[in-house]
């Protein structure tokens, strides 16, 4: 089965962070191993806070719409 994409609405930080969704795995490019991830419901709420480590990318959220953080880059994703 191909790749399904979290679709990249909105840049909000000046640098795009691509982010590739493969079944319940979230893939972040253009950031580096062990760098923190911080990912956000529209509410604030924070739901994943973990350091990243290539290769093995990060649960994905259900359904829905979320903001990924990483340093000063922050992007909105659509989880399908």
């Amino acid at each position: 089965e191909a790749p399904k994409v979290a679709t990249e609405i909105e840049n909000t930080g000046g640098n795009a962070l691509s982010v590739i969704q493969n079944g319940n795995r979230l893939y972040v490019e253009g950031v580096n191993n062990g760098q923190m991830i911080r990912i956000f419901d529209m509410a604030g709420k924070c739901l994943v806070s973990e350091r990243y480590k290539s290769g093995e990318g990060i649960l994905a959220p259900a359904t829905g719409i979320y903001l990924v953080e990483v340093d000063n880059k922050t992007n909105k994703i659509v989880v399908r």
